[in-house]
């Protein structure tokens, strides 16, 4: 479920927007496995029952202007609000996680001359793990070694730098840079089973810091006028 509201107010080579929006989300997961037992359907030990809710809050406002006929530029700030909740029916164990973020933005335009454009852009940006990702349930992949969610995994966040140059609206060069945070990722652990054995599992799970350099060009072509094509290389 969710409701939002915007606000748009135009200015003199401009204008300022603003807006709120509340969602929530609930995923009921069931897993419910039979096993026939002297002619009855009992419940299998593998059952499992994840009820997940999320809910996020959020405003915005943002501001953009053209201050001549060389210049225009566009900032802005989001801030949310999440609340999660992860629940285990069969031992009724339960993880909460609450935090407050921002995400503010900036882009600068410049035009050089009638072919060439420059246009600088700086952001942060989140990325929320998956449901299923959260879900502690145990997936056994063979006899000695299985598949485990986590509960306590939270979100990873960047920050996200581009330089680009356009030329006659045809040819774009995009120069960029990223660093992320608490990267979601999945990783290989063991442990010692009842009998000694060593016993292999995957989850998911925050780990280390990512950065990424990369370059990009992109270049429209038209061979006819019923033929166009775009090439693009990257980095």
């Amino acid at each position: 479920y969710s409701v939002k509201s915007d606000y748009v107010k135009p200015m003199k080579n401009g204008r300022i927007e603003a807006g709120v929006k509340s969602s929530y989300v609930k995923s009921d997961n069931l897993v419910d496995y039979q096993r026939l037992w002297q002619n009855k359907w009992v419940p299998d030990s593998r059952n499992n029952h994840f009820i997940y809710t999320e809910n996020v809050n959020a405003a915005y406002l943002n501001a953009n202007k053209q201050l001549n006929k060389k210049w225009s530029i566009q900032t802005g700030l989001r801030m949310e609000n999440t609340n999660t909740k992860g629940t285990q029916v069969l031992d009724n164990s339960t993880g909460k996680r609450s935090y407050v973020s921002l995400f503010p933005s900036a882009f600068v335009s410049y035009t050089v001359d009638k072919k060439n454009t420059l246009t600088a852009s700086a952001s942060r940006r989140l990325q929320r793990p998956n449901y299923q990702d959260l879900n502690p349930f145990t997936f056994f992949l063979d006899s000695l070694s299985y598949r485990q969610g986590n509960p306590l995994l939270g979100p990873q966040f960047s920050y996200n730098y581009e330089l680009t140059h356009s030329w006659a609206n045809k040819i774009t060069t995009t120069i960029n840079y990223s660093s992320t945070q608490h990267v979601i990722s999945q990783i290989v652990k063991q442990q010692r089973g009842t009998h000694n054995e060593i016993i292999t599992f995957l989850t998911i799970d925050n780990i280390a810091r990512l950065g990424n350099k990369g370059i990009m060009i992109t270049a429209p072509v038209q061979f006819y006028k019923w033929w166009n094509m775009t090439f693009s290389g990257n980095v």
